[in-house]
């Protein structure tokens, strides 16, 4: 799976696009302010009523040690996952099922009806789907600035 934030596969332009794979389904989101990269979000089936709407983030918080605490965002999400709060985004470290590396990846689990046909459009899909991205979007934002924090500080 390529990270959340990553280059552009379907090149210039401003449309979703939406891959259907053997295991998941790669939406891939322009990023508006520049076409050469993309958002990237998966959706794995789990059974026939639900699902996990994943972003991976490879090895970015391995290497981040006590910064941590300084993110928000980033630590409700390990919370989330240490209550075992199945339908809010949670931070799990798993197997990417494209390639089988262990990678850190938002997890949120859905109710959506598999055999429909068009899980694009169920509600609850929809729903899951602006929540993992919002979510993704605020932990790009505290690992850039903790990157930042460390660039400045001397760390590598």
């Amino acid at each position: 799976m390529k990270n959340f934030c990553a280059p552009a596969k379907a090149g210039r332009g401003s449309e979703i696009q939406t891959r259907f794979k053997k295991q998941y389904i790669e939406i891939e989101v322009p990023c508006q302010h520049d076409y050469s990269m993309s958002y990237f979000l998966y959706y794995i089936p789990t059974d026939a009523d639900s699902g996990l709407i994943i972003t991976c983030w490879d090895q970015s918080w391995s290497d981040l040690g006590p910064l941590l605490n300084h993110m928000p965002a980033l630590v409700k999400t390990i919370e989330n996952a240490q209550a075992n709060y199945r339908w809010k985004s949670r931070m799990l470290y798993l197997d990417d099922p494209k390639d089988g590396v262990r990678k850190w990846m938002l997890v949120r689990e859905v109710d959506v009806d598999n055999e429909s046909g068009n899980i694009m459009a169920d509600p609850d899909f929809q729903e899951g789907m602006e929540k993992v991205f919002k979510k993704s979007q605020e932990l790009l934002a505290e690992l850039l600035a903790m990157r930042n924090v460390q660039a400045s500080a001397g760390y590598r």
